[in-house]
């Protein structure tokens, strides 16, 4: 009986297109670009291109959402210091 071992590149490029697969069927798109990174006992994956236009929105810099006068916005000068 012979067990065939994958590489470690082999085994991330697996999980890449997994994670690219589940992104198109749940999410309905996929991202642009995925990486698998397998570290020891440590999987890292980067997504690229994942986000949707509503999440894209929510990680602008403040100065992009509104004008520098915005008055209701909050920062860390307003923060509670306990």
């Amino acid at each position: 009986m012979s067990i065939l071992m994958k590489t470690q590149g082999e085994i991330e490029a697996t999980i890449s297109e997994g994670i690219g697969r589940f992104e198109q069927e749940y999410m309905g798109q996929g991202p642009k670009n995925i990486r698998a990174y397998l570290l020891k006992d440590l999987l890292v994956v980067r997504l690229h291109g994942a986000l949707n236009a509503a999440e894209q929105h929510l990680r602008k810099p403040e100065a992009e959402i509104c004008s520098n006068n915005c008055e209701n916005s909050w920062s860390r000068r307003d923060a509670p210091s306990w």
